[in-house]
């Protein structure tokens, strides 16, 4: 905890800097440095996740508000990285679920951070976010799927493994997407790895959303 309120002040101060007229390099500049920072805040609160018993809050929370919050986190990376990220919100009015909204950020950061793991080298990929509600089981879902690449058999096999070292993204990205897999669980959700019609893959959360 005491590591993530460091990391929190680091934010805060660089939002400072951030505010001033700068140029455009050091603005980008700027940006990447804050994307680093947040990910490690996002690894140290997974950490805690995966190591302890979260208190679980019980408020209404919008799926897709959290999911552009977490986006514009990694803008700047994706940029750099050459990674576009496509958002569509497919819910017929404002569909809430009702969770903890610090630790279903966590899990949204963790669930995007994996899959733009896959295509960080791959020139020109997409991310495609879509958030939708099950009006039959009245769940709301976030996909995250890239059409880039094809999982191999052995990866789709440890995908959800911690203890897969060797994963895109490292050991990092493993635990954010451990993490992410908790919370959905300790929301009553679920969290799947599921593969397109056509080439790629989409991880898929799905939390019961609000009576």
């Amino acid at each position: 905890s005491e590591i993530t309120e460091h990391l929190g002040a680091i934010g805060a101060c660089l939002h400072l800097f951030g505010e001033r007229e700068r140029p455009l390099r050091e603005r980008v500049a700027m940006g990447l440095i804050q994307a680093e920072v947040q990910r490690a805040a996002w690894l140290s609160q997974g950490l805690a996740v995966l190591t302890a018993d979260p208190a679980v809050a019980s408020d209404p929370v919008d799926l897709a508000v959290i999911t552009e919050r977490v986006l514009s986190a990694l803008t700047p990376e994706g940029m750099l990285a050459g990674v576009g990220f496509d958002f569509e919100d497919r819910r017929e009015g404002r569909t809430l679920v009702r969770g903890d909204e610090q630790l279903i950020a966590l899990a949204v950061a963790g669930i995007v951070l994996a899959v733009h793991a896959l295509v960080e080298r791959v020139e020109g990929a997409r991310v495609t976010l879509t958030v939708s509600h099950d009006v039959a089981r009245n769940t709301t879902g976030l996909d995250v799927g890239q059409a880039s690449i094809t999982l191999p058999t052995a990866w789709r096999a440890q995908f959800f493994d911690l203890s897969w070292s060797d994963r895109p993204g490292g050991v990092r990205t493993g635990a954010g997407l451990s993490a992410a897999h908790r919370i959905a669980e300790l929301h009553g959700g679920t969290l799947r790895l599921e593969p397109l019609p056509r080439a790629g893959c989409c991880l898929r959360l799905s939390l019961p959303a609000e009576r």
